[in-house]
């Protein structure tokens, strides 16, 4: 029990020496990803527990409805640790996203790069006989005009 309780505190230790004040994009989008399959991971615990829960009421057999009970207290378990890592998650991730998108306000001297900047830049266009296209200029109404 003891260096089950060792072994937890150097993983939170570690944890908290990995956290800072100033996250870039693709930490932030690792933290999403891991997010993404804790919450993957956490309701598909739920969904067991549940099926158990419902299979266990349903069930006659005082022998099946034991064991069923048993695996019912592992199955709670594994949810509840699930959910636990999930939340931690669940709370870097925010942090993270929060430091992130704090940093890209503070700093006014953003620019786009310059492939952006040509995309948001207004186009003239001129329509010509050639370019213009209505509804009876598409192939198949000329064809059905024709018929």
């Amino acid at each position: 029990m003891q260096e089950r309780s060792r072994t937890v505190n150097d993983l939170v230790n570690t944890l908290k020496s990995l956290r800072r004040d100033h996250y870039e994009y693709l930490e932030v989008k690792q933290l999403a990803e891991i997010l993404a399959r804790h919450r993957a991971k956490a309701r598909l615990a739920l969904k067991e527990y549940r099926d158990l829960k419902r299979a266990s009421l349903s069930e006659t057999d005082p022998i099946e409805k034991l064991y069923l009970g048993y695996e019912g207290m592992f199955l709670r378990d594994h949810l509840r640790d699930a959910l636990r890592l999930y939340v931690m998650v669940n709370h870097d991730y925010h942090d993270a996203y929060t430091s992130y998108m704090n940093e890209l306000k503070k700093d006014d001297t953003l620019t786009p790069p310059m492939s952006a900047i040509f995309a948001l830049e207004p186009k003239s266009v001129t329509l010509t006989p050639a370019n213009q296209v209505t509804k009876m200029s598409h192939p198949r109404l000329k064809r059905a005009r024709s018929a």
